[in-house]
């Protein structure tokens, strides 16, 4: 607070205090307690510049409980609070864009002190903001809470059952498939509504219905604020066109790349990680202090936006903690490869207004260092949009064969599209024929269709089986295709810039590769 008031912008942040305060004043959050010697949580106050969904900079203070010393059974019993996957969101752009539809954002402010406390709280006041309300440094303030509060365990639990029960209350039906997605029929016409903690994104054909269907869930909260715009969402700065919709991480990344490199000027790079490294072999240095920091920034940059990254940051994270020499070059070259390519996007949508979901599943069998395969899969449902989920994973155990590593990737494969058909099916685009998988390896390809066993493929029969069981239940089918034509490579090992280059348009645009750029 002490920063905060001798900066610059102090009247910026005395008026966001009073907002925090005004705010938990108005839904009666706190009561001052009689007595002032019992036991207490402590509380702090945060100071923080965020961006809102207009990209426009927000000074908001927040009064947070410290909830680390509430004890289970006594002060809380339950805590969770779904949120909202990227895959979801991904599906919903791409239904929402073939369509010609709009997503209409929704914010529900201070959210997490609507909800009535479960059990009996109390809380000391911070210091700061005591002395800054009361002008005395040494007084001390107890507080019972009346009403949830940010930082306990259970306010998001609470608050996501309020709306939950609010949406319910109004005809939207909660998925099985996924918790924090809802549908509603009006008229014959399907809304989709997606949930992320305190944020609502609706979808549909008709605008006016849709702003209804706000009001309606505004009237169980005290504020609410509506977001037509949808330029952020997740951390994700979005760029509508005419068909499709376009996400990056732009001044995420720029952010991260000034703290890095600084005024420097920073080399280009087109690949993310050299092809000619085999970074199995190499050793961690424990002398060189730990990469974490900058690694999770990046990943999630990966798991959000840039799946072209996904192969090269979860190998550098094998060493994050005490990396090798080797390693740290290739944290600056994934930099500089993230500096150059700042401005590619994951562009969803398209002129395709069929719904067929279809994937490519690929492993790179490894025998050196602790000889763990990686597996890769990518998901896509129309041809001209890039793909919705990407998955690069290091494998648990140890395979045998290449063939046994593809089947280990086509398994993690299929458990995502029989989780995927449901989806469908329950947002209504039922997935009538089986869901094409490609794959390179012809041996895998021949287990699995014919009852060919031997001694060597014993200790695979419960995948090989599972496996079986949905291409005779015609959830699958298994196409080949030549390894130079394997979208899901880029998942699996680094490449040579050319097949890079190939498959990365591929993932981020859609196999026809235009880049739609007509507002």
């Amino acid at each position: 607070m002490q920063e905060a008031l001798k900066s610059e912008k102090r009247d910026f942040w005395i008026t966001a205090i009073e907002k925090e305060l005004g705010e938990i004043d108005e839904r009666g959050v706190l009561e001052e307690c009689a007595d002032q010697s019992g036991t207490a949580m402590k509380s702090k106050m945060f100071y923080k510049i965020k961006l809102d969904h207009n990209l426009e900079k927000v000074y908001k203070a927040r009064l947070v409980a410290c909830g680390y010393s509430q004890k289970f059974g006594i002060d809380y019993f339950d805590t969770y609070s779904p949120t909202t996957a990227t895959i979801t969101f991904n599906i919903l752009i791409i239904i929402t864009k073939i369509n010609n539809w709009k997503l209409i954002g929704m914010d529900i402010g201070n959210a997490f002190l609507e909800g009535d406390i479960d059990t009996d709280l109390y809380m000391y006041l911070p210091h700061d903001l005591t002395e800054f309300l009361t002008g005395d440094k040494n007084k001390k303030i107890r507080i019972k809470l009346r009403k949830s509060l940010y930082g306990i365990k259970q306010a998001p639990k609470i608050f996501n059952e309020k709306l939950n029960n609010q949406l319910e209350s109004i005809g939207f039906k909660r998925l099985g498939s996924d918790a924090c997605l809802y549908t509603k029929f009006i008229e014959m016409d399907i809304y989709y509504l997606i949930v992320h903690i305190d944020d609502i994104i609706i979808t549909g054909r008709n605008e006016n219905q849709i702003q209804i269907l706000f009001n309606k869930i505004s009237k169980g909260f005290k504020r609410t604020t509506q977001d037509k715009s949808f330029k952020q969402f997740l951390g994700i700065q979005i760029d509508e066109t005419k068909n499709s919709m376009k996400l990056n991480q732009k001044k995420y990344i720029k952010t991260f790349m000034d703290e890095y490199f600084g005024d420097k000027i920073v080399k280009k790079s087109d690949i993310p990680m050299k092809s000619v490294t085999n970074y199995k072999l190499i050793k961690p240095d424990e002398n060189n202090p730990s990469i974490l920091p900058i690694t999770g920034r990046i990943r999630y940059c990966a798991d959000k936006s840039r799946p072209d990254i996904l192969y090269a940051i979860n190998t550098i994270s094998t060493q994050a903690n005490n990396p090798s020499e080797e390693f740290i070059e290739a944290t600056i070259k994934l930099l500089k490869y993230l500096n150059t390519t700042v401005e590619d996007s994951l562009t969803l949508g398209g002129r395709d207004k069929v719904v067929k979901l279809f994937a490519y599943s690929d492993a790179s069998y490894v025998t050196d260092g602790d000889s763990k395969s990686q597996l890769g899969n990518c998901f896509f449902l129309t041809r001209d949009s890039g793909a919705f989920y990407s998955v690069s994973k290091k494998d648990n155990t140890v395979s045998h064969s290449s063939t046994e590593a593809e089947i280990k990737a086509i398994d993690l494969c299929v458990r995502t599209i029989i989780y995927l058909r449901n989806l469908f099916y329950e947002i209504g685009y039922k997935q009538e024929e089986p869901t094409t998988v490609y794959i390179d390896n012809k041996s895998a390809k021949l287990l699995l269709e014919t009852l060919k066993t031997s001694h060597k493929t014993k200790h695979m029969n419960m995948r090989i089986n599972f496996l079986r069981e949905q291409i005779l239940n015609k959830v699958i089918k298994l196409v080949f295709v030549t390894t130079e034509n394997q979208v899901a490579d880029i998942m699996t090992k680094a490449l040579p810039r050319i097949l890079f280059e190939k498959f990365k348009n591929i993932l981020l645009y859609g196999f026809n590769n235009k880049n739609d750029n007509e507002i």
